[in-house]
């Protein structure tokens, strides 16, 4: 077990032949790799991205841990991720910034009106923020696996899209509709609409 520079995060490693990153708090972030043999030791190089590995078998290889900047924005609204568990939400106007705590890999983001969706490995959470201030507190946690390269988040329904394949899910976890296009989708956008439809 070795922990990262900055505190955050520690990558595992024992005799079921992965390599595991963590949260500091205990929360599952990825599974870097699996070996063909056990490990004997993992260690992040200082102030670096990179993690040395060693087998049993003598192979000694180096990791780079690739951090991907996931962001959404709403007029004034940016959220981005932060530590690989925790949300940033910034209202740029009046220079506000609030951390929002979630304990597991943040995948996707996305912010728009008063919701914030943040999608984990096995759970989507939506918050909802207060009527004054930059504030946002917890209101529905659907636990599913959502496979998806891109997602948008509506006034009541959650958008995902995944290859050429489009999915809409209600704020229950329910699929409510589905397009499946001739081309890839390559980005989504919310611009507005009609509540609820």
């Amino acid at each position: 077990m070795s922990f990262h520079s900055s505190g955050e995060y520690f990558v595992m490693t024992g005799t079921d032949k992965k390599v595991n990153l963590y949260s500091r708090d205990l929360g599952f972030l990825t599974e870097l790799t699996t070996l063909n043999d056990w490990s004997w030791s993992t260690r992040f190089r200082p102030k670096t991205q990179e993690v040395a590995i060693t087998t049993n078998s003598g192979l000694i290889s180096v990791q780079q841990l690739a951090r991907i900047n996931i962001f959404s924005s709403y007029r004034e609204l940016y959220a981005r991720r932060d530590n690989f568990t925790d949300v940033i939400i910034e209202n740029i106007a009046v220079n506000q910034k609030l951390r929002v705590k979630c304990k597991e890999l943040v995948k996707k983001i996305s912010i728009f009106k008063d919701k914030l969706a943040v999608l984990q490995n096995e759970r989507l959470l939506i918050y909802v923020a207060a009527e004054e201030g930059l504030k946002y507190s917890p209101y529905r946690k659907i636990t599913k696996k959502f496979e998806c390269d891109s997602m948008e988040i509506l006034n009541s329904h959650a958008l995902f899209s995944k290859d050429n394949r489009i999915q809409v899910f209600n704020f229950l976890g329910e699929l409510e509709r589905e397009w499946i296009l001739d081309a890839k989708v390559t980005y989504l956008r919310t611009i507005g609409g009609p509540p609820k439809r």
